[in-house]
């Protein structure tokens, strides 16, 4: 997910940068073309992604809302920041979209090439330090930091955005959950927020209030209670609900309802702890456990053949078995 989303980012840099330096009206019609663009890729994702499990009418999928209000704050700030441009104010969309590059290109990097260093919740801390130092430079923006503070607020948007659906993808992986609907009503928050950022940054605009030091520095202030707030429902989250209230719940007896891959997943750890797995081979066992074969194995990590073969064989000598059946059997998967 990291790699396909950071690789998606770049790419969609790229097209900026190929489209902004066009002539009209080579440039409307190629902007034109990236909805289509879009749809196609949407057709050709329901033809090759595997459908998802219908929803149990029995089961309730309560939605996230702790972290979906936190993506919603986020983009009100993202979008509001655009008042500290002036009439430069679109300017803050090309930061958006530098931020997002620079994002993806610090993502695939550390994904392809500094895997043991990379840890998801470095971006929640990433986003964090970003947007203290941007409400630190809030009231320098008469001294001509705006644009500072414009690209770094994108920046920490952009962070946590990905952390968002690297949550969701992870929730509904591990639970069985539909995720079209959890990053559905997630992307509705967060652009909603982003347009009621816009809204007030208009409305600031047609007043009469003059960004002078003092209202800069009510402005950081403001923005440093908003972040504070975000802290305390982020924080609230281990105490009140582990997993994010995403968990199936039987509507019957109201408990949490453990789907066959979470049962998968808890077998796998299990057995890794019992047998001294390393984390890797944890990993192949859980594959191997959903029936994956060596290829689908190799494409879904990113692994050479050889690779692959070689960690396998590491597994099954440290699990006494000598078949991809004998270790399903141990899985306790039919």
């Amino acid at each position: 997910m990291v790699v396909y989303g950071g690789g998606s980012c770049v790419a969609a840099f790229v097209v900026y940068c190929l489209v902004s330096t066009m002539m009209q009206p080579y440039a409307v019609v190629a902007t034109a073309l990236l909805p289509v663009l879009s749809l196609a890729c949407l057709w050709a994702s329901f033809r090759l992604v595997p459908r998802e499990t219908p929803r149990t009418k029995e089961v309730s999928y309560p939605v996230p809302w702790k972290i979906v209000a936190i993506m919603g704050i986020a983009g009100v700030l993202s979008g509001l920041t655009g008042v500290v441009l002036g009439e430069a104010a679109n300017l803050g969309a090309v930061h958006r979209i530098w931020a997002t590059a620079c994002a993806g290109a610090l993502m695939l990097y550390m994904a392809l090439w500094r895997p043991s260093m990379f840890d998801m919740r470095m971006m929640t801390q990433v986003c964090l330090a970003v947007t203290v130092v941007a409400l630190i430079f809030v009231p320098g923006v008469a001294m001509g930091f705006g644009q500072v503070v414009s690209f770094l607020m994108k920046l920490a948007y952009v962070w946590f955005t990905v952390f968002v659906i690297a949550v969701l993808a992870n929730l509904a992986y591990r639970f069985d959950l539909p995720s079209l609907r959890l990053f559905a009503i997630a992307r509705a928050c967060s652009e909603s927020g982003i347009f009621v950022g816009v809204m007030l940054r208009e409305a600031i605009g047609r007043s009469d209030i003059v960004l002078d030091a003092p209202t800069l520095a009510g402005a950081s202030l403001v923005g440093f209670a908003l972040v504070g707030i975000c802290v305390l429902i982020w924080r609230s989250e281990k105490a009140v609900n582990a997993d994010w209230g995403a968990a199936g719940i039987s509507l019957e007896s109201g408990v949490h309802v453990e789907s066959p891959r979470e049962r998968l997943i808890s077998s796998c750890n299990r057995i890794a702890a019992e047998f001294g797995l390393t984390e890797r081979e944890t990993e192949m066992l859980m594959l191997i456990g959903q029936g994956k074969t060596r290829s689908q194995i190799e494409q879904e990590l990113f692994l050479s053949q050889n690779t692959v073969k070689t960690h396998i064989r590491h597994l099954y000598a440290k699990l006494g078995v000598h078949s991809k059946e004998e270790a399903c059997a141990l899985i306790g998967v039919e």
